[in-house]
């Protein structure tokens, strides 16, 4: 999944730059930076939070599309990863500029406004010499950000902790003797049966 988003954000003043072990016990360079208030729809909400569209309308805003509260969602994503460009001010075809390619995305904060939100977030990427005076000419600056954030598939990922919870709570009931336990979020209902459950169940088929 991709999320395009063509806004702007306010880039922190001061960034870092230092040696970190890669995967492979590599050691390379890294940038790190901060980006905040970048507003988002409500269906860009959605998609960053990892959840289906239509989900913030109903569970977070009322019919005029203000927030039910103010609230700061904090989204615990390590998929994300964004490419793009972070320019002097969207229409500064010119003037400073720094281009991202797979820059890791963490510390994903969403602070409701109406018909939406505010992402705060920061970015890391492998740097190369000639970035530091790219970064340096933006840094505390209103800036364009017109930006891919592409999903690594951490819902499948969590499909599968999904169904591996479940497998887990069927043997606890199992084994404690419980004939059933339910799962619910929102309308949705997910059933687990324990033995005896599904013993007198298959016996009143046979």
């Amino acid at each position: 999944m991709t999320i395009q988003i063509n806004a702007t954000c306010e880039v922190a003043k001061t960034f870092n730059v230092k040696r970190e072990k890669g995967p492979d016990d590599i050691e390379v360079v890294v940038a790190h930076l901060k980006v905040a208030d970048v507003l988002l729809m409500r269906d860009q909400l959605d998609e960053v939070a990892g959840m289906p569209i239509g989900w913030s309308t109903t569970a977070l805003f009322d019919e005029q599309g203000a927030p039910y509260r103010p609230l700061s969602l904090g989204v615990p994503r390590l998929d994300l990863t964004l490419t793009g460009v972070i320019r002097g001010s969207n229409d500064d075809t010119d003037g400073p500029r720094l281009t991202l390619n797979d820059a890791a995305v963490s510390g994903v904060q969403l602070d409701l406004v109406a018909h939406g939100a505010l992402l705060s977030c920061s970015l890391a990427w492998k740097a190369a010499g000639d970035e530091v005076d790219d970064i340096a000419d933006l840094l505390g600056k209103l800036c364009g950000f017109r930006v891919s954030l592409v999903d690594g598939g951490q819902r499948d990922l969590l499909a599968d902790s999904v169904s591996a919870a479940a497998r887990n709570l069927r043997r606890m009931a199992d084994a404690d003797g419980i004939d059933s336990v339910e799962i619910r979020c929102g309308d949705a209902v997910a059933k687990i049966e324990g033995k005896n459950k599904r013993k007198g169940r298959e016996g009143a088929t046979a």
